[in-house]
Order: C-alpha cells, then structure tokens, then sequence
C-alpha cells in the first residue's frame, strides 16, 4: 500500500477508515471494503466529494451515512434540527437532476452552474421548509447584478420551487409574484445593438480576406442574414439548387458540443438564396462538397468549425486587416436584414427569412431600417447592393 490518501485510511484487513472536518469537529467512520489502492482511492473521492458538499452548505449526513446512528444523533444535536428535514441545496440538485432530461445541453449546463455557483452558497443550507423571501432577496442583492442578471440567476429557484408547492414540499412559492431590482449597468458605447456594416465596410472585409473559404463564409452570411450558429451546422443537403434556398433546422451555439433544434418554430425556415449566395456556394463546392458534411470549414484546422466562437476570434483578425472597426460577427445578421428594409422589402417576408417569431418582432428591432413594402421580394437588395456584374451573375450555375 505506497499509495497514501488524505484523510483515508487502513483500519483493518476488511475496513478502511475516513475522517474529515464539519460543525467544526472531525468526524470518523468505518466503511467495509478491503484496502487495496482501488478502494483507498473509491473512498479517497467520497471524501472529496463530502467536503465540497460541506464547502456548499448541502451535507446531509444522514444521507451519507445512514447505518451511522451515533454520529447522526451528534449532527442533529448540533445542527437542532430534525434529522430528516431536507435543505434547499439538497431539493435543488435532486430537481435539476431531475428537470435537466427536459433540457438542451447549454440550458442544462447553465442551470447547474447559476445552482453551485450563486444559489447554494447562500441558501444551499437552509432547510427548504423554512426558506423565506428576506433570505433570497438578502443573497439576490449580495451578487451585485443587473436585474435582467439577477432575473436569470433566480430562474431556476423559481421553477424548482413551483415543483416543490407541486410535491408537497412546501406551502407556498416564497417567489411567486416577487422579483429584485440591480444595479444600473453603466453604458457602453461599444455594445451597440444593432451596427450594421456599410457597403465600403463590407467590401473591406471581403478584400480582407486571405483564404477563399473566409471570403465565402462572410459573403454567405452577408446574404442570407443566418445566425454564426446555424452557419456552422449547414450541411450540403441542406441546400436546394433547384429552388434556390437552404433548409435551417439546426445550431451550435457558442457553448455547446453538439448540434440543437432552433428554439422556436419560426427559427426552422427555408432561406432565400440571392446570386451572392449562390456565388459563394460554388465557390466552397472546391473545399468541402466531396470531404463532409459540414459546408464551412474552419481553415487554420481543415475541419467544420468547432461553434461560433471561433468565428468570433477568426473575424477580429479580419476586420483589423480591413481597417473596420470590429463588431461582432451577428453584426453581419443585421447587416443583412437593414440592407433588405432599406431596399424596401416586405417586412413580413423578411421576418421568415430571419427567422422570427412574428413580424412584430422584426419591426421592434429594426424600425429605424423599415421603409415600404415590396412584391418583388429581395430583386431591390441585389440591384441595390450586390457586387458581382452581370458577366459573374450569368457565369453563377445553380447546381
């Protein structure tokens, strides 16, 4: 036995012995299991595990312990409390385990991180029973936040404790009806919603690019107006030649590993596709249509790119060439759709293009932008802003 373990032990040939700190005494127990390293080290990560617990106020003794009926009697005399009254931190964990199988992957991970990083800290130790609105307002004002911050942060308390009025568990969601006002986040001049590039700009940026793969990949999303996610997901059979349109019925956000289904209805939609488009469509065939999936390669790597964010970094380096001040790559999405309103497409057409929920939406983001509605949806755009002539445009195959 070379191996030694904090806090982990022989205590005889069938046993081994683990201790650790809490309520500020050290605690022992026996746990049945032959010493070998395998088990040394089995024991060594229950430990772990119980201090990070402890750590986050969510050690349940009993529950770790059940068989230990001493130790449970001191703990309970120390804490004066029941010993089978069940904490905040505890119902949190067990109803994220429970919720995240009706979750995306980026929502999931987010819920677990806001619940061991901003709720059970400060109430992850208060039996659930007994929490109250001043111990969630008290912890909502300690973070310092904005409100729309403190909103999401609060998010899944909230939906954990409707479940828990749902159970049983408690009488009444302490939240229900309430909500907690943030700082004021100062303004930031560089964090302008909508910047959309100009005509010089976007030439620029094309200019600007080394590889062909680059010059197609922003030319594609100047016109068609899809998000960095949905362009990475693209695949060639997602491309209609004959009808002239892509098929969007997928993404990869910034945090994610894996392709997601659009979050609404209206994000799964057939994209018109104007002569720029298509320009850069052929032009990828070169590097991609025999070798994957994917459309867009990453071309530093060779392979699809790997979410938008590294796009994000890809088109810094871009816009510093090109001499245009740097916005992010979605300011290429509002680029697009100002770039039909002020050519004087309907709205309601350039709401499906964009994929959004209704044309409300489309007319609160972009009022500035909107002139009159048109029959000839999108021919403006292209007489207005396309720069390929008319030899390119009579030499661009659909197919």
């Amino acid at each position: 036995m070379g191996t030694r373990y904090r806090g982990v032990s022989k205590y005889s040939e069938s046993s081994i012995r683990v201790n650790f700190i809490f309520l500020g005494q050290r605690w022992y127990e026996i746990i049945k299991g032959t010493p070998t390293d395998s088990n040394l080290e089995k024991i060594s990560k229950l430990r772990e595990d119980i201090l990070a617990e402890i750590k986050l106020g969510i050690f349940n003794y009993e529950l770790t312990f059940p068989d230990s009926n001493k130790n449970i009697q001191k703990v309970n005399a120390l804490l004066g409390k029941e010993s089978n009254k069940l904490t905040t931190g505890e119902y949190l964990l067990t109803w994220h385990e429970y919720n995240a199988r009706t979750l995306e992957e980026t929502s999931e991970k987010e819920n677990l991180r806001i619940i061991h990083t901003s709720l059970l800290p400060d109430i992850g130790h208060i039996p659930l029973a007994d929490l109250a609105w001043s111990d969630i307002k008290k912890m909502a004002l300690s973070w310092n936040n904005t409100t729309k911050s403190i909103k999401n942060k609060l998010a899944p308390l909230r939906k954990a404790l409707r479940h828990a009025v749902d159970d049983g568990l408690v009488e009444s969601n302490v939240l229900l009806g309430k909500s907690v006002d943030g700082i004021q986040k100062d303004f930031n001049p560089e964090e302008e919603e909508i910047a959309p590039f100009d005509m010089n700009e976007r030439q620029a940026i094309l200019d600007a690019c080394r590889h062909e793969q680059d010059h197609n990949l922003f030319q594609f999303i100047m016109w068609t107006g899809l998000r960095t996610s949905e362009v990475v997901s693209l695949t060639w059979s997602d491309i209609d030649w004959h009808k002239g349109t892509a098929r969007i019925n997928k993404a990869q956000p910034r945090k994610a590993t894996k392709l997601k289904r659009p979050k609404t209805k209206a994000g799964v939609r057939q994209v018109k596709l104007f002569p720029d488009a298509l320009q850069a469509l052929e032009s990828q065939k070169d590097h991609t249509l025999l070798v994957g999936k994917q459309i867009f390669n990453n071309q530093n790597t060779k392979e699809p790119w790997n979410g938008d964010g590294a796009i994000r970094e890809h088109f810094k380096v871009i816009c510093k060439k090109a001499k245009v001040r740097y916005r992010n790559p979605y300011q290429l999405r509002h680029t697009y759709a100002t770039m039909m309103l002020m050519a004087g497409e309907p709205v309601r057409w350039l709401s499906k293009q964009m994929g959004h929920s209704t044309p409300m939406q489309t007319m609160n983001v972009y009022a500035k932008w909107i002139d009159e509605d048109s029959p000839d949806a999108g021919n403006k755009a292209v007489e207005m802003f396309s720069t390929l002539n008319e030899e390119k445009l009579e030499s661009c195959e659909i197919g």
